[in-house]
């Protein structure tokens, strides 16, 4: 295991069980000069625990600043949701499978599977090895773009208070990883959806249109770099909306709370129908609660639709700092057990 895939394996302890000083550690112990470890420095800003002297000493590592600015502290903020984003992926993969008539969940909650030349790079290759950037699913609305793609989430609003789009990679090491060599990335030019759809691997190099969120900043001048850094904030809570609006409507037998347009109105038996085509294929998913701070690792509870009621997760949550997920076993997807469980949207 190399160095980076060592300290992954320790991430979700730490976290989970709030350890400050091992986080701080962790972070301490990092080159500079290597972003291969960013992905897991931006997941310990969710300790618990941390101390205000411990928020800013890791902020300041990560964004290389000597001072610890507005600036530098919301851009922190920002990437402690960024890290939990980057190794939730296993949450979006059962999903965005196909069943049933050929539409997968993601498409009969509204949004669109999209075909490019990008999806794939080698059509003669199994595995991890087969796709880009994998299949994506997408969601419009007015101005407002989230696309859920095998390799990253990327969410835009070209007309919000400042253009904004954040492209955040999947994180795992068995899918995603190396397709982006950055955790983040942010554009803050007026991205129409036609353009996000047709990004390449060049809008991410340097030169491109997507800068790396941990050298997004300083961006001239504090103003300017708060109202960038307020719109990709924004466009966080978008992100979580939609996920919560999902997980509603998947445990709903009526239409969707907040988008009544939709033709596959019933969440809760296509809900069924999935779990049934799984299980039918002896490749069950497990029904899961979690905690909506934290990647899907440690499940607070789960069931097997073989031998479990399942009853209990179909109602609605009572908790708004849970929500219901399709994992791969009881025991939670970890970042490095993905490559045994498939822990990503699927190719197609």
């Amino acid at each position: 295991m190399g160095d980076t895939e060592t300290i992954a394996a320790l991430v979700p302890d730490v976290v989970s069980q709030a350890d400050r000083e091992r986080a701080v550690e962790i972070v301490s112990s990092f080159d500079r000069d290597d972003p291969s470890w960013l992905a897991e420095a931006y997941m310990l800003l969710n300790t618990g625990t941390l101390h205000q002297e411990d928020w800013r000493y890791m902020g300041s590592t990560i964004f290389r600043d000597g001072g610890w600015t507005k600036e530098i502290r919301l851009a922190t903020y920002v990437a402690a949701r960024l890290g939990t984003i980057g190794f939730s992926f296993p949450i979006w993969r059962f999903p965005a499978q196909s069943f049933g008539d050929g539409a997968s969940l993601l498409e009969r909650f509204g949004m669109t599977r999209l075909e490019r030349p990008t999806d794939v790079r080698d059509p003669s290759a199994a595995g991890p090895a087969r796709d880009l950037f994998g299949t994506g699913f997408v969601l419009v609305e007015g101005s407002s773009y989230v696309e859920l793609r095998r390799a990253y989430v990327a969410i835009s609003d070209r007309l919000g208070r400042t253009p904004a789009t954040i492209v955040v990679r999947n994180s795992s090491f068995f899918f995603g990883r190396d397709r982006l060599a950055h955790p983040a990335y942010v554009c803050w030019e007026p991205l129409f959806s036609g353009e996000i759809e047709a990004l390449t691997p060049d809008d991410f190099k340097e030169g491109g249109r997507f800068v790396p969120w941990h050298l997004a900043f300083p961006r001239r001048g504090v103003a300017d770099a708060c109202e960038g850094l307020f719109a990709v904030a924004d466009l966080l809570v978008k992100f979580a909306r939609l996920e919560r609006d999902m997980e509603r409507w998947l445990r709903r037998d009526g239409p969707p709370l907040l988008r009544d347009y939709r033709t596959h109105p019933d969440g809760r038996a296509h809900l069924l129908d999935f779990l049934e085509s799984r299980v039918g294929a002896g490749t069950p998913s497990f029904l899961a609660e979690i905690r909506t701070d934290l990647p899907p690792w440690f499940p607070l509870r789960t069931a097997d639709p073989r031998v479990d009621d399942i009853v209990p997760f179909l109602r609605p949550a009572k908790d708004s700092n849970t929500r219901l997920a399709l994992l791969s076993g009881r025991s939670g997807d970890m970042p490095l057990a993905t490559a045994a469980a498939g822990g990503q949207i699927p190719a197609q």
